[in-house]
């Protein structure tokens, strides 16, 4: 949005794994799962992980969500604001239609792990259209968080793309 609003302040933009288009909402489950974890009687992040698995059944997705899980002195805290990302999960889906006549002309490189769906085939043609400068590169054996899955592999695609 930024490139958009402002493309002299952007000399060029990495996007990772999303495409400036409307999401489908297969996140509720996830929102749902975190706000039912019942921090206040928490007493390790073990526990935390237990419950979490009776919903999420993932490991390495659990250990993403509890990076947002915060221990203080009273005990366990949500770092992120589950209620207003859940109470505006409909528009966080979604690309603002207001920049649908905007472009940003600056090199511009698309990462996205080749497991993933975040960024299709049919998202190529809105890509260019927002950002014709663009391509896109798809990493072999990685997910939605390709810094995680290939950290070396999205470091090298971004020192190309930079150097």
């Amino acid at each position: 949005v930024l490139s958009l609003l402002n493309p002299s302040l952007v000399e060029r933009l990495i996007v990772v794994d999303i495409a400036p288009v409307l999401y489908p909402s297969n996140h509720d489950e996830l929102i749902t799962a975190m706000q039912s974890l019942p921090v206040n009687e928490l007493e390790t992040r073990n526990q935390a992980d237990a419950f979490l698995s009776q919903q999420v059944s993932d490991p390495q997705l659990r250990q993403f969500l509890l990076q947002n899980l915060i221990r203080e002195d009273e005990g366990y805290r949500w770092r992120i604001n589950l209620q207003a990302i859940h109470n505006n999960h409909a528009s966080l889906r979604d690309f603002p239609a207001e920049f649908n006549d905007r472009s940003f002309h600056g090199p511009t490189l698309f990462l996205s792990g080749k497991l993933s769906d975040y960024i299709q085939a049919d998202h190529h043609e809105i890509i260019r259209s927002y950002f014709p400068d663009s391509r896109h590169v798809a990493i072999a054996d990685a997910n939605h968080w390709i810094h995680a899955d290939k950290p070396e592999e999205v470091i090298k695609e971004v020192s190309i793309f930079l150097d």
